[in-house]
């Protein structure tokens, strides 16, 4: 099996990278943006590698038992200390190996991902930035307070309530679009 990567060691390489990267404008992205991603990228990770870290470590704690219970099997060593003989232990104990996280608690794409993708495909970016993307940023919000807060029925509540608004926001932009273009056509017929 192909070693996999500590998982403080893979948060610590997502900072790092995210350290590097620019945000809109060129500014540099701020603390709250990086733990973000952060999130996003770590829950990646848990989805792809997480079980395989875990069987790792199942392996390795496997392997520190083996060895500790021979090293047990062997009869204890004759000490000496001060010129009397003490009967002592053959080994120190083997301390237990971490507890992996679950890979069931992973995220692996930020709520309402593929609906983001869509609305920017269907909507130029600045009617996107201008009325779609602060109802995405509010629900997302409230849905990284939930998960914060280990909640998970009201991070699936949140999660319907996501895309319900963009639901709304997108009918209410429909309708102001279609009567935009109504007005259009009529003052272009009153001449």
């Amino acid at each position: 099996m192909i070693p996999v990567e500590d998982p403080a060691a893979a948060r610590a390489r997502c900072r790092a990278q995210l350290a590097k990267m620019v945000g809109p404008g060129g500014a540099p992205l701020s603390e709250e943006e990086i733990n973000r991603q952060t999130v996003y990228m770590m829950g990646s990770w848990y989805r792809y590698f997480g079980a395989a870290y875990d069987q790792q470590q199942r392996e390795r704690a496997a392997r520190e038992r083996g060895a500790a219970e021979e090293r047990d099997r062997q009869p204890p060593v004759l000490a000496s200390g001060k010129g009397n003989l003490t009967i002592g232990p053959a080994a120190e104990p083997v301390d237990k190996a971490p507890q992996a996280v679950s890979p069931k608690l992973a995220l692996v794409t930020p709520p309402g991902y593929r609906l983001e993708r869509l609305l920017r495909v269907i909507f130029s970016g600045r009617t996107f930035e201008r009325v779609f993307a602060q109802a995405l940023a509010d629900e997302r919000d409230e849905i990284f307070q939930a998960m914060s807060e280990h909640r998970v029925g009201k991070v699936r509540w949140r999660r319907v309530v996501l895309y319900l608004v963009l639901l709304d926001t997108l009918m209410s932009q429909a309708f102001v679009s279609v009567a935009k273009r109504i007005q259009e056509i009529w003052g272009s017929t009153r001449l």
